[in-house]
């Protein structure tokens, strides 16, 4: 079975969730004076690397023992992990809520059913 397909759409999902998310922490951020910039950044950078590493570990040690589909899964892992580290930075900050979320899942998913009807028009 091939996960190809899905795995591309979890990207596409999580990818524009972490992007809608990072648009809307980077508002928040250019708002804050610079010694809150220092804080939020490193905050965001404490949940960021271990995702990208873990991520870089699995495309790594894909290719060296030549496994099928690494890029797609280190991927994953990588813009899930962006998209967590985004939505915990918001929550940090007090600028989470419910409608906010609720519009970037519904964006999100609107993404992913383009996608979808992309890869499956595509044959």
């Amino acid at each position: 079975m091939d996960f190809a397909p899905l795995l591309t759409l979890l990207i596409v999902a999580f990818g524009s969730h972490a992007a809608l998310s990072g648009i809307s922490w980077l508002r928040h951020f250019a708002a804050q004076p610079p010694a809150g910039r220092a804080g939020m950044a490193v905050a965001l950078g404490r949940r960021i690397i271990p995702a990208v590493t873990l991520g870089a570990v699995v495309i790594i040690v894909g290719e060296v023992a030549d496994v099928s589909g690494h890029i797609l899964g280190g991927t994953v892992i990588i813009v899930a992990g962006l998209a967590w580290a985004l939505l915990k930075g918001l929550d940090d900050i007090g600028h989470w809520s419910r409608s906010g979320a609720a519009i970037r899942i519904l964006v999100a998913l609107v993404l992913t059913g383009f996608a979808f009807w992309r890869l499956t028009m595509s044959g």
